[in-house]
């Protein structure tokens, strides 16, 4: 049932008319999108962000993971495990309210540089190209890494070292 709603794609559909008696406009839809020149710019950002976000994000949960294993001090492991999950559970838009109360004009990050006597006009984070990429990238990696180790920490934690090594020890000391 739900692919019936593909249908709408191919109608200027109207809400009162409902899904079987709005008007069929075929490919005219597509047509519209593809020639908006926003199009390919929207299309161009998706692909470079999504990329970005595949680089950075993919491998900061498996390193974590890596570092959390090594800790001894089951505690510590644990309250930094916790801490390092909890920004998984926020909203988006409280992590975009956040982010953008840091690196506004007037925000946090500004603030500091300017107090510190660092710059004299406040640093366009949230205007600059580069600098929106770098963010956009960072709030996703530190939004879901936390998550993410705990999977590959599983994982890690399933194999029992001693016994995966045992016929390679027999081995060499035969």
């Amino acid at each position: 049932m739900p692919v019936y709603g593909i249908v709408i794609s191919f109608q200027e559909y109207d809400i009162v008319r409902g899904f079987f008696h709005s008007k069929w406009v075929g490919l005219d839809n597509f047509r519209e999108v593809f020639s908006d020149t926003f199009f390919y710019i929207s299309l161009k950002s998706t692909l470079l962000i999504s990329t970005l976000k595949l680089i950075a994000g993919f491998p900061a949960p498996i390193i974590f993971a890596l570092l959390l294993n090594e800790l001894i001090n089951g505690k510590f492991k644990k309250t930094v495990q916790t801490f390092s999950y909890l920004p998984y559970f926020l909203s988006w838009v409280f992590v975009a309210g956040f982010a953008y109360s840091f690196f506004s004009d007037a925000g946090v990050v500004n603030s500091l540089l300017k107090s510190a006597g660092l710059v004299k006009e406040p640093a366009l984070f949230m205007g600059t190209k580069i600098s929106f990429l770098i963010i956009v990238v960072l709030t996703e990696v530190w939004k879901g890494f936390g998550w993410g180790s705990i999977i590959y920490l599983a994982n890690i934690s399933s194999f029992d070292i001693q016994d995966r090594c045992q016929p390679y020890f027999q081995k060499t000391r035969s």
